[in-house]
């Protein structure tokens, strides 16, 4: 459905028009609820990834600290290459895991074929230290923070004009408007309203999670049995 569309139902839900509930106002709730059901999916969902991502970035000589991606959620995979040519997974770790210092001194205690990356803030901090700039050297797989797409099919991070649409399946959109219908009831302490909104967006999240995570079919452990008895011991 289009954000039009979206408003429209919306409207029809909590018996509102343009002036009583007006669209900055209905985008403002969608745009929040479209977040908070993106981190639902992501914690729910199997290997499909439902807004997966890859980033490169160019590395500089002598240079630790690397931003992430303006839309990153959560981080699926770091790969790094020193030489232009071969790439390493980095391991991610914690600072607080070495139990020696990493000062200038022994900075070189880490190797480029095992690379170790740090989250920290709103960068990676990469081990051992890039000694030559490499062009797109570092590679992020991750999951996007965004709440759906423009009419150009380019992603977006809030809702604002009629024709934009969340990323989400259509089967689940309709919790998208039963959120933006409970912040309203909640405004105007509708609680008859609040309470049947909230009861079945629930039941439309329980339903999302179960969907996203059960995309691909589960594998098929297959045990063949012996087809002679001294097969066994």
């Amino acid at each position: 459905m289009t954000l039009e569309n979206l408003q429209s139902q919306v409207r029809e839900l909590t018996n509102t028009d343009t002036t009583s509930y007006t669209n900055d106002q209905i985008n403002a709730n969608l745009t929040r609820w479209a977040h908070l059901f993106t981190t639902e999916i992501v914690e729910s969902q199997d290997e499909w990834e439902f807004q997966g991502e890859t980033a490169t970035t160019d590395l500089v000589a002598d240079q630790q600290e690397y931003p992430f991606p303006s839309d990153i959620l959560k981080i699926k995979r770091i790969e790094i290459t020193y030489d232009g040519t071969n790439w390493y997974r980095a391991n991610i770790w914690d600072i607080s895991e070495r139990g020696s210092s990493i000062d200038s001194e022994h900075i070189s205690d880490f190797s480029e074929e095992e690379p170790y990356a740090e989250l920290f803030n709103g960068s990676v901090f990469m081990y051992p230290v890039p000694d030559e700039a490499q062009t797109a050297g570092l590679k992020i797989w991750y999951s996007e923070e965004i709440v759906g797409e423009d009419s150009n099919g380019d992603d977006i991070t809030s809702f604002s004009t009629s024709t934009d649409k969340p990323k989400i399946r259509e089967a689940f959109q309709r919790g998208l408007i039963l959120g933006a219908v409970k912040d309203n009831a909640q405004k105007y302490q509708n609680w008859d309203l609040f309470k049947i909104s909230d009861n079945e967006q629930e039941k439309i999240i329980s339903r999302m999670k179960q969907f996203y995570s059960n995309r691909i079919q589960d594998r098929k452990i297959i045990v063949k049995t012996a087809s002679k008895l001294e097969n066994y011991e």
